[in-house]
């Protein structure tokens, strides 16, 4: 297991690095301090036939119970879009330690996921992410 992506208010970090990943699902988990969250991925290459999913969650009082509140997700990526290819989603509204799960299916995609501590307010991620995508 990884040791969870800590950010500050007004922290960025790397979630995780760019490299080449295959089928499976990849999970971190993050302590955050601060009103909201800014994550962008980015992603160098793509198998054909290969999807990419990035979903952020939350569970508040245990993992094991079921107890899963999906926060935002990234689109689902497919070898259609051109490359270089970077997508930004807001994260308002969570707890202390959202959680990010990327799934793969297909082949391998060569990404990575970059992330900051922001002041986001619910209107902000209305207004502000739809033009930033």
């Amino acid at each position: 297991m990884t040791s969870p992506v800590l950010l500050n208010e007004h922290e960025s970090n790397c979630a995780l690095g760019m490299k080449s990943r295959g089928a499976g699902t990849y999970r971190v988990d993050y302590g955050i301090k601060g009103d909201g969250m800014l994550s962008t991925v980015a992603v160098c290459s793509i198998d054909p036939g290969t999807t990419l999913q990035i979903n952020y969650f939350e569970t508040t009082t245990g993992k094991g119970c079921g107890e899963r509140l999906d926060l935002a997700s990234h689109i689902l990526i497919d070898d259609t879009v051109t490359l270089p290819f970077n997508h930004t989603v807001c994260i308002p509204k969570f707890h202390f330690a959202p959680q990010l799960e990327a799934i793969v299916t297909g082949g391998n995609v060569e990404f990575g996921v970059y992330s900051s501590s922001k002041n986001i307010s619910e209107l902000d991620a209305i207004l502000a992410c739809p033009l930033i995508s």
